[in-house]
């Protein structure tokens, strides 16, 4: 499999999306929609959420969202728009699918599952530190773009992810384990939430935790411990936003 983005709907994909409930088409120019992007980035971790890549920035038919594509080949694949509505589409591969040495750090580290799950079966194996980081970004930045856009309503927001049947969660860390084989079942695993401005911008982690969870329980850990996700969100936030 090639990890370009003409392959990007087969392989496995984090999926973002955020919405206000009160549609307005003309909401936001063109040349807004990349200043509220660029104004809510997040900026914790050595690559920003989301990337803003201005050589691969176009604008969509009859200018009704700003899309912007990031290849690095065998590396990095995402792709976002943001459209004049105030709705924000998101897509990443996640950095370890296509890492060799990381996924076969995470194979390794499941060689304690129980006989009855094969980790030999098993096509690749997902981050769960990686992804409470993910989603920790995602919905900082969709509290700073609720108020850079000027949203006026309460907003939809999804996440989850995509092409991922029989994809593992996995642990990268030495001596950080996870005490199960936690499969996806489903091709696709999502969390919808409606939720309030006021709520998103006060505690925009606390809505993260709730999100990880539900990802986490329909891979099969049931009731993860919200306190053990705070614990990693603080290791890149750290008191910044």
């Amino acid at each position: 499999m090639e990890y370009t983005l003409g392959n990007f709907n087969k392989l496995p994909r984090i999926v973002i999306s955020i919405s206000p409930q009160r549609y307005d088409e003309k909401k936001l120019t063109t040349e807004r929609c990349r200043d509220v992007v660029a104004s809510s980035q997040v900026r914790v971790r050595g690559w920003y959420f989301p990337h803003i890549n201005r050589e691969g920035m176009t604008t969509g038919p009859r200018g009704v969202y700003v899309q912007d594509e990031t290849e690095e080949r065998g590396y990095h694949l995402e792709q976002w728009r943001m459209h004049t509505s105030g709705q924000f589409l998101f897509r990443m591969m996640p950095w370890e699918v296509p890492n060799n040495e990381v996924q076969d750090r995470m194979r390794s580290n499941a060689r304690h599952w129980d006989s009855k799950t094969r980790v030999e079966d098993v096509p690749g194996f997902l981050s769960f530190i990686m992804l409470i980081y993910t989603i920790a970004e995602a919905y900082v930045f969709a509290a700073r773009l609720a108020q850079a856009a000027e949203y006026d309503s309460a907003l939809d927001l999804q996440i989850g992810l995509r092409g991922i049947r029989g994809w593992a969660l996995g642990s990268n860390d030495f001596g950080v384990d996870l005490f199960g084989a936690y499969i996806a079942k489903n091709d696709v695993v999502l969390h919808d939430a409606e939720i309030a401005l006021d709520i998103l911008i006060a505690d925009p982690l606390d809505a993260a935790v709730q999100a990880t969870t539900s990802l986490f329980e329909q891979f099969g850990w049931i009731s993860p411990d919200p306190a053990m996700m705070s614990n990693w969100q603080r290791q890149i936030f750290k008191g910044r936003r």
